[in-house]
């Protein structure tokens, strides 16, 4: 089945804020949510982990006595808030910045004495927080004929309307026109947040061009309820689930194009998930083998091992050695062998348990731990062909990796601060292939410049091309306590530094040519051919694009595409071998 998964899905602003903040908060010391953060098991049970506990009815007399409570997304009514501050409490304001917005709207309509009209949910926490601002001269109203039972005299002093920030969008517009029609003097105030405008409207566009609507997320979710509401509006048959696990095979037997969107409170990996199982549902469609041929490559690691055949080729191209499959292939065979031992995992047992990601690794373990380690061998085997440098190379490379998967728990303090210092999913991988790739053929060559910069190009490229992989899901990162380095740095320093290492692993192989050229080192096909592998940063850049204007979801596509970075590089190399042969025949 093909799926088309919207780019606006997945964890809102405000919910990527109060996660950050919640988390944040609890290494400092116990915390309390004064209700749910999200609106999802399964996350919520991994806060659980993380030792944030939630307060909510009953429960919230039972606050220690100077304890953090954290105010969530949805806000919370100033008595409330009173109440925990009178049990010396230490507040930590995790309120949306649009549900911000419309407590102070609220509280300036009611300091004018106008009535204040919330089209919300009666029940919804964010209405609750809302309408405690307001004083008596408020109203809550979810339907048009509820605007038409409001009292005239409602409107004496002036009349304002406004939405709870996830409102149906459309449903707004037309309570908005008959209040107009009743009362022509009144105030509208159209406060649902453009994300949650953008997800309707997308959620409406995908159903048109689909069989099926799927939305993802909690079933108490109001802005999961509104998506599902838009998928039915379009006519078009729509499944709220909340894990792939809901996805029942005769739902969609006869659909061949699925649309996918998630609520604000759905983790992009359970998102992913149900994109993944869809498409070995329904009706067949031409690029179903194309992506299991994907999915199997990039969660098997092979399309990483490919990725450093690519550059480790694009090395030896730029510094003028010729191509050495030896090395190629070990290489290749050492970075699937520490991908594999150093997966990116939640640290905790527990999450690992209660979150599906990287489910394909844990189900195959076993098999994919032994393939490492015959990698492993069979890539010491031909370094020690190259010379007893390169088999020492080798060999200290793979310890390095080996000693880098044995838990925390189990290693000295500091080899454990090291570790910490140098994370493999940070500096010590990128170096590591720096080191296999270029090192032997950098130091064959015995080119001082060249030799330096081909290193800075690998490294920087795949620094580059990793961050931007991370930056793909920084909040789900957090939420399983997967330590990347974008989830540490943030999500716009992590973008400059990913386009400052791209753009200087463009330049490094400029130079290099520039160099050879000024020397008159190099054939014309050299040449030629070389000038080609800049190309391979440049993707980078054109995929981190892609994610700032949110263009690319789906993390199997993004993960091809950052592993095709490198096979690109070396794409070159072949086609000037190919032709280097041809010519000879």
């Amino acid at each position: 089945m093909k799926v088309l998964l919207a780019k606006n899905s997945g964890f809102c602003d405000g919910v990527k804020r109060a996660i950050r903040t919640a988390l944040s908060a609890a290494e400092k010391g116990k915390l309390s949510a004064d209700g749910p953060l999200v609106h999802n098991d399964q996350a919520l049970n991994l806060l659980s982990l993380r030792g944030i506990g939630i307060l909510s009815g009953p429960a919230a007399v039972n606050a220690p006595d100077g304890g953090q409570v954290l105010i969530r997304a949805h806000g919370i009514a100033p008595e409330r808030r009173r109440r925990w501050l009178e049990a010396g409490c230490r507040i930590i304001d995790a309120t949306c910045v649009h549900v911000a917005r419309n407590q102070r709207l609220v509280r300036e309509a009611a300091a004018r004495g106008e009535t204040i009209v919330i089209a919300a949910d009666p029940s919804h926490p964010e209405t609750l927080a809302v309408a405690g601002e307001a004083g008596p001269r408020c109203r809550i109203v979810s339907s048009l004929a509820e605007i038409d039972a409001l009292e005239k005299e409602t409107a004496e002093e002036g009349i304002v309307l406004l939405a709870q920030t996830t409102f149906n969008a459309k449903l707004f517009g037309e309570m908005a026109a008959a209040l107009t029609r009743r009362f022509p003097d009144c105030r509208i105030a159209d406060s649902i947040c453009q994300a949650t405008r953008d997800r309707q409207d997308e959620a409406e566009r995908l159903s048109a061009a689909a069989d099926i609507l799927v939305v993802v997320g909690g079933r108490h979710s109001a802005n999961t309820r509104r998506l599902a509401e838009a998928g039915l509006a379009a006519g078009k048959p729509t499944r709220l689930v909340e894990t792939a696990e809901d996805l029942r095979p005769g739902d969609f037997a006869a659909f061949r194009v699925a649309a996918v969107t998630a609520g604000a409170s759905t983790p992009g990996w359970i998102t992913q998930e149900v994109v993944n199982r869809l498409r070995r549902l329904g009706q067949p469609c031409p690029g179903d083998r194309l992506f299991r041929l994907a999915h199997f490559l990039i969660e098997s690691r092979l399309s990483t091992a490919l990725a450093a055949a690519g550059l480790a080729l694009a090395a030896q191209q730029l510094l003028l050695t010729s191509p050495a499959p030896p090395l190629i292939i070990a290489g290749a065979g050492y970075v699937f062998f520490a991908h594999i031992l150093n997966r990116r995992l939640p640290k905790n047992p527990a999450a690992a348990r209660l979150s599906p990601i990287d489910s394909y690794y844990q189900a195959r373990r076993g098999r994919l731990l032994l393939a490492a380690w015959l990698a492993a061998g069979a890539g010491l085997i031909l370094a020690a062909g190259e010379g007893g440098a390169v088999f020492a190379l080798f060999l200290s490379a793979c310890i390095a990796a080996a000693l880098y998967a044995v838990p925390a728990s189990r290693t000295p303090a500091f080899i454990a601060k090291i570790r910490l210092a140098f994370n493999p999913h940070h500096w010590a991988m990128p170096a590591g292939w720096t080191l296999i790739l270029a090192g032997p053929p950098a130091w064959e060559a015995q080119r001082l410049v060249p030799g330096l910069l081909v290193p800075l190009f690998i490294f920087l490229i795949r620094l580059g091309g990793t961050m931007v992989r991370d930056l793909h899901d920084i909040a789900s990162d957090r939420l399983l306590g997967i330590d990347t380095l974008s989830s540490r740095l943030g999500p716009e320093p992590s973008k400059q530094l990913a386009t400052v290492c791209l753009l200087g692993a463009a330049l490094a192989p400029v130079a290099v040519l520039a160099i050879t050229a000024w020397h008159g080192g190099a054939s014309t096909a050299w040449l030629l051919s070389a000038a080609f592998i800049p190309a391979a940063p440049g993707l980078g850049l054109f995929l981190l694009e892609l994610l700032r204007r949110r263009s690319l979801s789906d993390a199997i596509l993004l993960q091809a595409g950052v592993d095709g970075i490198c096979v690109l590089a070396g794409i070159p190399v072949i086609v000037a071998s190919l032709a280097a042969w041809a010519q000879a025949c």
